[in-house]
């Protein structure tokens, strides 16, 4: 199966999944796996809610830019990106133009559920309301909806657990395996 030379890039909202899913997936058709959060804050050394907050969201933004253009000449890989990388529209073109763009497309009921379990960690939604977060997490997801949709696949994970999702999207990729 790991006939897929282009790397894999997994987007979508913060809990969708893109991290848990994407190290299955790599594990299953191995790959490396990769998260860019994770190479930020080993790079940065502190965590994403540190860095945003000590040196803004701009910041961060450009410190994403800058690991996507190191992923450049990478093969054989999956790739957790971050929910917002593809408010840039030349990222979200590189995404679908170097690899597989994978949206995984969360329904918003289950994505607030996990957002509301751990939102304290999420700079961008923290609130000190319950009921203002979700707000902001709404008004941020219909924001970037449309972006996620240039992705090359659009999956919907609904209520499926991880394994059908890994099991689903590899089905998928075996035509992509054809076609690369």
């Amino acid at each position: 199966m790991n006939k897929i030379k282009k790397n894999i890039y997994l987007i979508g909202f913060p809990t969708c999944g893109k991290t848990t899913i994407g190290r299955i997936l790599a594990k299953k058709l191995k790959k490396n796996f990769i998260d860019t959060d994770e190479k930020i804050e080993k790079t940065e050394k502190n965590k994403i809610n540190e860095i945003i907050n000590k040196k803004g969201l701009r910041y961060f933004r450009n410190r994403e830019k800058e690991i996507l253009k190191r992923l450049k000449n990478l093969k054989n890989s999956v790739i957790s990106l971050g929910g917002g990388i593809t408010l840039s529209k030349n990222n979200g073109y590189f995404l679908t133009k170097t690899g597989i763009c994978i949206f995984l497309d969360a329904p918003f009921k289950l994505l607030k559920e996990r957002i509301l379990k751990n939102y304290f960690n999420r700079p961008i939604l923290y609130s000190k309301s319950e009921k203002e977060v979700i707000k902001k997490a709404k008004k941020l997801y219909l924001r970037r909806i449309s972006n996620y949709k240039n992705a090359n696949i659009i999956f919907k994970t609904k209520d499926k657990n991880k394994k059908d999702i890994v099991n689903e999207l590899i089905k998928i990729l075996k035509n992509y395996a054809i076609n690369d």
